[in-house]
């Protein structure tokens, strides 16, 4: 069967129709969540968003080491290292976990600036390029 230039036969329609549903539904159950650009839906944005603020409140609001008061640039340290392990549960359900460790006092956690916590991980070896600390 030969085609014409700027055509598509019908046999070809439907191989691409039938490829274009396998993909679809492929996406949707490999990332169920995934409607779009983002990987959370404009609800659990604000969900998680909420939490990392109610988090910070309780945390003092501020970065231990310098006081920086900026909510924007305050992040969650891992006190002994190791958020990397951590990295794959991030969401709600990570504020969740943090705010339950901090409320029964267990040091697993504190609230840094970004430059405060950069320069600890730098000074702890933390940075890890390809597995191997810098």
């Amino acid at each position: 069967m030969t085609y014409i230039t700027g055509t598509w036969g019908e046999q070809a329609q439907a191989r691409s129709k039938t490829r274009n549903e396998y993909f679809k539904r492929y996406r949707r159950s490999k990332y169920p969540f995934n409607r779009g650009k983002y990987p959370y839906s404009s609800y659990q944005k604000e969900r998680i968003r909420v939490k990392r603020d109610e988090l910070i409140s309780v945390m003092g609001g501020k970065c231990l080491k310098c006081g920086f008061l900026d909510k924007r640039a305050l992040q969650i340290d891992h006190v002994h290292g190791g958020g990397s392990k951590e990295r794959n549960l991030a969401g709600p359900s990570f504020y969740s976990r943090v705010l339950k460790s901090y409320l029964k006092n267990e040091d697993k956690y504190q609230l840094l600036c970004a430059n405060c916590n950069f320069i600890k991980r730098d000074e702890n070896h933390e940075l890890a390029r390809g597995g191997v600390k810098i």
